[in-house]
């Protein structure tokens, strides 16, 4: 049996609506803004196609 596979597209393609991605993306923003979490990231996938895969804020370096 192979693993299913997913592949990078766009919003569109993928079957999401770009106004709902668009939206995504500004509360992500927001989110990080008003510091609700330091980092984040975002995968949106539908029928094997991504059509959002994005990362929002950092994280510092961790001390060993």
């Amino acid at each position: 049996m192979t693993a299913p596979v997913l592949e990078m597209s766009d919003a569109s393609a993928a079957g999401f609506l770009p106004e709902q991605i668009d939206r995504i993306r500004q509360r992500a923003g927001e989110w990080i803004a008003e510091s609700h979490t330091q980092s984040l990231v975002l995968l949106a996938a539908r029928r094997g196609r991504i059509g959002l895969y994005e990362s929002y804020g950092e994280i510092g370096r961790a001390h060993v």
